[in-house]
């Protein structure tokens, strides 16, 4: 029997508690769709950055209510477009 547990996170935390900054350079689009059980990215407190992060788009991830609890810098990032429009930052 094949057991599937649903996705409730992108990047998982790991143990410790100390926070630390990871760096994305080549990421250009993030695109979340159709992901139900999605609470959020990453749910520690790792701070990241995406230096060449122009598009995020989210559609159909009604449980995703927090992107992180740490920090996001995105230089190139201007808006965010959902299901329900595009979203300045």
């Amino acid at each position: 029997m094949l057991c599937i547990t649903p996705l409730q996170v992108i990047v998982k935390e790991e143990s410790g508690t100390s926070s630390k900054v990871v760096v994305f350079p080549r990421i250009e689009t993030l695109e979340l769709e159709d992901l139900p059980n999605l609470e959020g990215f990453f749910l520690g407190m790792n701070n990241f950055c995406w230096t060449s992060l122009g598009n995020v788009m989210i559609n159909d991830c009604p449980q995703l209510l927090v992107f992180t609890s740490g920090e996001s810098k995105s230089p190139k990032l201007r808006y965010i477009r959902t299901s329900l429009g595009k979203h300045s930052l």
